[in-house]
């Protein structure tokens, strides 16, 4: 009984966060979503872009109306405001030295029926730039036979970067959302596949802003 009061405030949690977010970014941080129509999708996926500020996961979060889970480092419960909002959402922490047990427990949240939401640089930028991503992602699409819908954020940078972490700047956001990809099976390739995609996107929404 008290494991399910849990989840239940959890839920209640997760869906008033994600209203919540809405209207911080309706006066703060218009949000311009491209792509959106890849989002129409009924089946589970694994949505992989970007961390370039502390908005990436607010952004999601008030933009998906299924259920989705983080894939997260638990150093994140360190970040203000966001921190203390994923002590109560559902994530799956990774782990130093625990990492096996991470990606399994993704790959059966994703055989639940649940997307999941992966940063798959493994951390913020420190620059602004992509940084390389790392291959647990495609261990965890290849087992779990899912797409990936990829995407890119720009904006997040500029308006909280871990730099401005006490003081974010109101400002705008774009976030491109990409069609849903099935990557090769050699994860060396797939990682390279990936990071392609999201540098396209990344090369297609600086274009539109020139």
């Amino acid at each position: 009984m008290k494991k399910l009061g849990k989840k239940l405030g959890q839920r209640l949690l997760y869906f008033s966060s994600q209203r919540i977010f809405f209207l911080t970014f309706i006066f703060l941080f218009p949000l311009e979503i491209r792509g959106r129509e890849h989002l129409e999708t009924e089946r589970p996926v694994i949505l992989a872009g970007n961390h370039s500020g502390l908005l990436d996961t607010p952004i999601l979060v008030s933009l998906l109306g299924q259920r989705v889970f983080f894939f997260m480092h638990d150093s994140v419960h360190c970040w203000p405001v966001i921190g203390r909002l994923v002590r109560w959402a559902q994530i799956i922490v990774l782990k130093p030295g625990n990492e096996i047990a991470s990606i399994r427990k993704s790959i059966q949240t994703l055989k639940k029926g649940y997307s999941l939401c992966i940063f798959p640089e493994g951390k913020l930028t420190q620059d602004g730039e992509l940084q390389p991503f790392r291959p647990g992602i495609a261990i965890i699409h290849q087992k779990a036979q899912v797409p990936i819908l990829p995407f890119y954020i720009h904006g997040s940078f500029e308006c909280w970067s871990w730099h401005k972490r006490l003081a974010p700047q109101p400002g705008k956001v774009i976030i491109e959302f990409g069609k849903p990809l099935m990557l090769a099976s050699c994860r060396k390739q797939a990682v390279q596949q990936l990071e392609t995609s999201v540098n396209t996107l990344k090369r297609k929404v600086l274009h539109s802003i020139e």
